[in-house]
């Protein structure tokens, strides 16, 4: 048997404020400031580790450039970074 809802009338049960319509903006939203902000920490970070690399013994340097040490910890990092903000932490 055919489905005898009208589609233009809505649920019967009432729904709780906020709940099924568009998503609207977020109070948590980055702006501007913050994403330049991480933009600029990235930067640093990256420029560090290459200063940091290239005043390493040879072996050493041999080590984090022709291993997969690198990826490595930018995984452990990013997961870290997605734990945290997954459980509302951060700043």
């Amino acid at each position: 048997m055919a489905d005898e809802r009208r589609p233009d009338r809505g649920s019967a049960v009432p729904r709780p404020a906020g709940v099924g319509g568009p998503p609207g903006p977020s109070a948590r939203q980055a702006g501007v400031r913050e994403v330049l902000l991480v933009a600029g920490g990235v930067v640093i970070t990256v420029l560090a580790a290459a200063a940091a690399t290239a005043v390493l013994p040879a072996d050493l340097r041999s080590l984090v450039t022709d291993t997969p040490l690198a990826i490595g910890v930018l995984v452990v990092v990013t997961v870290a970074v997605l734990v945290r903000v997954a459980r509302g932490g951060g700043a």
